[in-house]
């Protein structure tokens, strides 16, 4: 690699761990303010205005803030179709039904 990749990749990564230290600050502070949600709800009998919104806002917040340090550690969710695997490749969608489906 270059200098000037090599300093782009340390950049990257800077970024990344910036962005987990602010995805964890968003999730403490929604954790917070759900608490006082219910607080104020259920006991107070007299809900807050705001906290609805900036929980929505929070968990947008927290969802573009951590995919990068997730991609990059390599803790994204890996899924594999049930009839992917169970016969071969062919899937649905190819016209052969997977084993234990009905025909």
């Amino acid at each position: 690699m270059g200098r000037g990749t090599k300093r782009f990749v340390q950049v990257v990564e800077r970024l990344n761990e910036a962005s987990g230290i602010l995805a964890q600050a968003g999730l403490f502070a929604l954790f917070l303010i759900v608490c006082w949600e219910v607080l104020t709800r259920y006991l107070l009998r007299d809900p807050s205005v705001f906290s609805a919104e900036v929980s929505e806002y929070l968990m947008v917040l927290l969802t573009f803030a951590s995919a990068g340090l997730i991609m990059k550690d390599g803790r994204h969710v890996r899924w594999r179709s049930w009839w992917l695997v169970s016969d071969g490749g062919g899937g649905p969608w190819q016209g052969s039904s997977p084993k234990g489906w009905c025909s």
